[in-house]
């Protein structure tokens, strides 16, 4: 049922689960733009501290697969329709080819890849690292191929030859999609781990530093998040135990805001330069908590999921325009 994309909300790394990337592909462009800007200012910078390199890093690892998770289909589904062509198999001239797989975001993704991992984290982030490497070894070698078939493509050389060169290419493309589509989602789960692992230990440095407004904010969005992560298909959403998990997380999301909504009654402009923005972003919570409320009243619906995901989605966009 779903589909992960990521995304970054201000510093901490949050994760979204969307049954249609496609239907948000503006957003996420949009909010790539605001990843890759995150990015360059921290470049500019003397990433000295453990901190910084941690949240470099994290950047990087969600900005590569915002650029790897371009389709409204899995990698499993995108490999499954490439196989489905038969290339090596047919016996008749081939009058049409497609990779599925765009190259430009399998190269973008090696780019953002090799950027996290100029910074060595270690535990916690030691499995993500790992993953990254596998990832990296499978992403080199089918860019290449993916990329010399998408070229043959676009020209339409397959007119003049036939399709000798994609049935040439045929099985080579398979082996690496399948070791790539592997580590792919290796590296989705262990993103997943450890994205959560730093969103934590962000919220508790907004709070050390008083920050706490921040750390309400980023608070509410991490059980939002789970909320999420909570369902990978149909059968999940009639799961009790996840329904309960659910129920806790709504909660918790409830009292975030409500805590958050108190707090921003002691501060005026005069005291605090983004207190416009914290109040934007209490509002769009307080819609989200609402959407999420709809989605237990549906009694964990698909249809709800979906607009929950989808207010989710803009909720995030609208936190990288305006924080």
């Amino acid at each position: 049922m779903s589909k992960v994309c990521r995304t970054i909300l201000l510093s901490a790394v949050i994760a979204l689960s969307t049954a249609g990337c496609d239907a948000i592909k503006q957003g996420i462009e949009a909010s790539q733009q605001a990843v890759e800007n995150l990015n360059q200012a921290a470049e500019n910078l003397n990433v000295g501290s453990k901190d910084d390199q941690i949240l470099e890093a994290m950047n990087s690892y969600a900005s590569a697969s915002n650029r790897l998770s371009h389709s409204r289909d899995s990698f499993p589904e995108m490999l499954a329709k490439y196989k489905k062509q038969d290339f090596a198999n047919s016996t008749k001239d081939i009058k049409k080819v497609d990779t599925f797989f765009d190259p430009d975001r399998l190269k973008w993704g090696i780019e953002e890849l090799e950027k996290a991992r100029k910074f060595t984290l270690g535990a916690p982030y030691d499995k993500l690292e790992a993953a990254a490497d596998n990832l990296l070894a499978a992403l080199r070698p089918f860019y290449k191929t993916a990329d010399a078939l998408e070229k043959y493509r676009k020209s339409k050389e397959y007119i003049e030859d036939k399709g000798a060169f994609a049935k040439s290419q045929d099985e080579q493309f398979i082996k690496e999609a399948e070791a790539f589509v592997a580590a792919a989602l290796e590296f989705e789960a262990a993103h997943d781990a450890a994205s959560l692992i730093h969103d934590e230990a962000y919220i508790k440095q907004l709070r050390a530093r008083g920050e706490t407004r921040r750390a309400l904010v980023h608070e509410a969005t991490l059980s939002f998040k789970k909320l999420l992560n909570l369902f990978d298909d149909k059968g999940d959403l009639k799961d009790p135990d996840k329904q309960a998990q659910a129920d806790a997380l709504i909660d918790a999301a409830k009292v975030s805001i409500e805590t958050l909504l108190a707090e921003n009654e002691k501060y005026t402009g005069d005291k605090d330069r983004d207190h416009s923005k914290i109040v934007g972003a209490t509002e769009k919570l307080n819609s989200l908590l609402g959407d999420a409320r709809e989605f237990k009243a549906s009694k964990y619906s698909a249809k709800k999921y979906d607009s929950l995901i989808e207010s989710y989605n803009r909720y995030i966009q609208f936190t990288l325009n305006m924080m």
